[in-house]
């Protein structure tokens, strides 16, 4: 049951798993209720590998839940080694991981930036958009590390190869 490269982006920035006492393997992931949309596109997915999604409210937050054994297993190796998850991809489906990635992790701003403390999952993306034509800067950011696209050719690049959320809807708000 493979993720699609935008879910594994979105699960990979903001995505949780856990095996539960009663042997359960679930997965989620959690968004503040203003970035309610990001959840609303992870249902989606979810639906789309026919997964019960479970999608409920708590305190100012929105969770979609599932219980699936193999997509908690998938979801572990892509967090063991999401660089390599990213450069296996070719080039419109890393443009879908990072469309995830960004609404996971990403700001929006006279910039866009991703932040993430995976060193070398965020040199890869650097790496990929400088091939793209994009001028991004990689920097770390207190303990976290952030890719920043600026210059207004690279952010306009961003805009029209990017299919998230966030850039559609323009939510300003950081991961």
């Amino acid at each position: 049951m493979p993720m699609s490269p935008y879910l594994a982006g979105l699960m990979f920035g903001d995505g949780t798993c856990f095996r539960g006492k009663n042997r359960a393997y679930g997965v989620w992931i959690d968004q503040q209720e203003r970035n309610y949309r990001i959840v609303d596109e992870a249902e989606i997915e979810l639906k789309r590998l026919k997964l019960n999604v479970h999608k409920y409210r708590f305190n100012d937050k929105v969770r979609a839940l599932v219980y699936n054994k193999e997509l908690f297993n998938e979801f572990k190796v892509l967090r063991g080694d999401a660089a390599s998850f990213f450069e296996s991809l070719n080039n419109k489906h890393k443009w879908d991981f990072l469309s995830g990635l960004f609404d996971a992790e990403g700001t929006v701003t006279d910039r866009l930036v991703v932040y993430n403390s995976d060193l070398k999952l965020l040199e890869v993306v650097q790496k990929f958009l400088l091939q793209q034509g994009a001028t991004a800067y990689l920097y770390r950011f207190g303990k976290v590390w952030g890719v920043q696209v600026y210059r207004k050719q690279s952010v306009a690049l961003l805009y029209a190869r990017m299919n998230c959320v966030k850039l559609k809807k323009k939510i300003v708000s950081s991961g």
